[in-house]
Protein backbone atom coordinates (compact mmCIF):
# COMPACT_ATOMS: atom_id res chain seq x y z
CA UNK A 1 0.00 0.00 0.00
CA UNK A 2 1.57 3.25 -1.15
CA UNK A 3 -0.97 5.69 0.23
CA UNK A 4 0.13 9.28 0.75
CA UNK A 5 -1.79 11.38 3.28
CA UNK A 6 -1.30 15.12 3.19
CA UNK A 7 -3.10 18.39 3.63
CA UNK A 8 -5.34 19.21 0.69
CA UNK A 9 -4.58 22.48 -1.04
CA UNK A 10 -6.44 24.59 -3.54
CA UNK A 11 -4.57 22.71 -6.28
CA UNK A 12 -6.38 19.50 -5.26
CA UNK A 13 -9.84 20.79 -6.16
CA UNK A 14 -10.26 18.73 -9.34
CA UNK A 15 -9.07 15.48 -7.70
CA UNK A 16 -11.34 16.05 -4.70
CA UNK A 17 -14.30 16.82 -6.95
CA UNK A 18 -13.72 13.56 -8.85
CA UNK A 19 -13.51 11.65 -5.57
CA UNK A 20 -16.69 13.20 -4.16
CA UNK A 21 -18.58 12.67 -7.41
CA UNK A 22 -17.54 9.00 -7.45
CA UNK A 23 -18.39 8.63 -3.75
CA UNK A 24 -21.87 10.04 -4.33
CA UNK A 25 -22.36 7.61 -7.22
CA UNK A 26 -21.64 4.74 -4.80
CA UNK A 27 -24.51 6.10 -2.66
CA UNK A 28 -23.12 4.74 0.64
CA UNK A 29 -25.80 4.63 3.31
CA UNK A 30 -23.38 5.92 5.95
CA UNK A 31 -22.93 9.43 4.49
CA UNK A 32 -25.21 12.36 3.94
CA UNK A 33 -26.19 12.39 0.29
CA UNK A 34 -25.67 15.80 -1.23
CA UNK A 35 -26.03 16.82 -4.85
CA UNK A 36 -22.84 16.65 -6.94
CA UNK A 37 -20.67 19.72 -6.42
CA UNK A 38 -21.46 22.54 -8.81
CA UNK A 39 -18.93 24.80 -10.51
CA UNK A 40 -16.66 26.39 -7.94
CA UNK A 41 -18.23 24.63 -4.92
CA UNK A 42 -15.22 22.45 -4.11
CA UNK A 43 -12.88 25.39 -4.51
CA UNK A 44 -15.07 27.51 -2.18
CA UNK A 45 -15.21 24.71 0.38
CA UNK A 46 -11.43 24.26 0.26
CA UNK A 47 -10.86 28.01 0.56
CA UNK A 48 -13.21 28.28 3.55
CA UNK A 49 -11.41 25.47 5.39
CA UNK A 50 -7.95 26.77 4.52
CA UNK A 51 -8.85 30.28 5.70
CA UNK A 52 -9.51 29.16 9.28
CA UNK A 53 -6.62 28.88 11.71
CA UNK A 54 -7.76 25.57 13.25
CA UNK A 55 -9.15 23.66 10.32
CA UNK A 56 -7.75 21.34 7.70
CA UNK A 57 -8.60 18.80 5.07
CA UNK A 58 -6.49 15.67 4.76
CA UNK A 59 -6.58 13.72 1.53
CA UNK A 60 -5.33 10.18 0.98
CA UNK A 61 -3.82 9.68 -2.46
CA UNK A 62 -3.15 6.45 -4.31
CA UNK A 63 -1.31 6.89 -7.62
CA UNK A 64 -2.34 10.54 -7.71
CA UNK A 65 -6.06 9.90 -7.17
CA UNK A 66 -7.90 10.87 -3.99
CA UNK A 67 -9.16 7.69 -2.29
CA UNK A 68 -10.09 9.13 1.11
CA UNK A 69 -10.86 12.46 2.70
CA UNK A 70 -11.04 13.87 6.22
CA UNK A 71 -12.06 17.38 7.20
CA UNK A 72 -11.55 18.61 10.74
CA UNK A 73 -12.47 21.95 12.24
CA UNK A 74 -12.14 23.28 15.76
CA UNK A 75 -14.52 25.79 17.21
CA UNK A 76 -13.71 29.40 16.45
CA UNK A 77 -15.33 31.02 19.50
CA UNK A 78 -13.92 31.22 23.02
CA UNK A 79 -16.59 28.83 24.30
CA UNK A 80 -15.83 26.04 21.80
CA UNK A 81 -12.17 26.41 20.78
CA UNK A 82 -11.39 23.35 22.88
CA UNK A 83 -13.55 21.11 20.64
CA UNK A 84 -12.93 19.83 17.12
CA UNK A 85 -15.25 17.82 14.89
CA UNK A 86 -14.38 15.72 11.88
CA UNK A 87 -15.89 13.70 9.09
CA UNK A 88 -14.08 11.01 7.13
CA UNK A 89 -14.79 8.92 4.05
CA UNK A 90 -12.98 6.31 1.97
CA UNK A 91 -14.04 5.23 -1.51
CA UNK A 92 -15.46 1.72 -1.85
CA UNK A 93 -12.53 0.31 -3.85
CA UNK A 94 -10.08 1.48 -1.17
CA UNK A 95 -11.89 0.38 1.99
CA UNK A 96 -10.48 -2.17 4.43
CA UNK A 97 -6.91 -1.09 3.62
CA UNK A 98 -6.29 1.05 6.72
CA UNK A 99 -6.80 4.36 4.90
CA UNK A 100 -9.51 5.63 7.26
CA UNK A 101 -7.34 4.74 10.25
CA UNK A 102 -4.34 6.50 8.72
CA UNK A 103 -6.36 9.65 8.00
CA UNK A 104 -7.75 9.76 11.54
CA UNK A 105 -4.38 9.06 13.18
CA UNK A 106 -2.73 11.87 11.18
CA UNK A 107 -5.57 14.24 12.06
CA UNK A 108 -5.36 13.42 15.77
CA UNK A 109 -1.61 14.00 15.92
CA UNK A 110 -2.06 17.46 14.45
CA UNK A 111 -5.18 18.39 16.40
CA UNK A 112 -3.72 17.32 19.73
CA UNK A 113 -0.89 19.82 19.22
CA UNK A 114 -3.32 22.76 19.09
CA UNK A 115 -3.40 24.90 22.24
CA UNK A 116 -6.59 24.57 24.27
CA UNK A 117 -7.92 21.60 22.27
CA UNK A 118 -8.92 18.66 24.47
CA UNK A 119 -11.82 17.03 22.63
CA UNK A 120 -12.47 15.61 19.16
CA UNK A 121 -15.96 14.42 18.28
CA UNK A 122 -17.84 12.73 15.47
CA UNK A 123 -21.19 11.24 14.52
CA UNK A 124 -21.63 7.76 13.08
CA UNK A 125 -24.78 6.01 11.94
CA UNK A 126 -25.64 3.07 14.16
CA UNK A 127 -25.45 0.43 11.40
CA UNK A 128 -21.89 1.41 10.39
CA UNK A 129 -20.38 -1.29 12.59
CA UNK A 130 -16.96 -1.17 10.91
CA UNK A 131 -16.80 2.60 11.44
CA UNK A 132 -17.86 2.28 15.07
CA UNK A 133 -15.23 -0.42 15.65
CA UNK A 134 -12.53 1.71 14.01
CA UNK A 135 -13.37 4.77 16.11
CA UNK A 136 -13.47 2.74 19.32
CA UNK A 137 -10.14 1.08 18.50
CA UNK A 138 -8.62 4.57 18.22
CA UNK A 139 -9.94 5.58 21.64
CA UNK A 140 -13.27 7.25 20.83
CA UNK A 141 -16.10 6.51 23.22
CA UNK A 142 -19.84 6.51 22.66
CA UNK A 143 -21.36 9.45 24.50
CA UNK A 144 -24.91 9.21 23.33
CA UNK A 145 -27.41 8.11 20.75
CA UNK A 146 -29.73 10.49 18.98
CA UNK A 147 -32.81 8.33 18.51
CA UNK A 148 -34.16 8.56 14.96
CA UNK A 149 -31.64 11.33 14.35
CA UNK A 150 -30.84 10.57 10.70
CA UNK A 151 -32.70 9.42 7.65
CA UNK A 152 -30.17 8.00 5.18
CA UNK A 153 -32.07 4.87 4.15
CA UNK A 154 -35.65 6.07 3.79
CA UNK A 155 -36.69 6.02 7.45
CA UNK A 156 -35.48 7.72 10.64
CA UNK A 157 -32.74 5.74 12.41
CA UNK A 158 -30.29 6.27 15.25
CA UNK A 159 -27.18 8.44 15.08
CA UNK A 160 -24.28 7.68 17.46
CA UNK A 161 -22.27 10.49 19.04
CA UNK A 162 -18.65 9.69 19.91
CA UNK A 163 -15.74 11.66 21.31
CA UNK A 164 -12.13 11.41 22.41
CA UNK A 165 -11.15 13.57 25.37
CA UNK A 166 -7.68 14.17 26.82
Amino acid sequence: MDIQVRHATDRDGAAIKTYLTDLRAEAPDTLRQRPPPGPGEIESWLASKLALDRSFILAAFDSGAVVGLLDLQAGQRSDNRHVARFGVSVGRASRARGIGRKLIECALVEAKAWPELCRVELECVSWNTSGLALYQSLGFEIEGIKRKGVNFRGQPEDDVFMAMVW
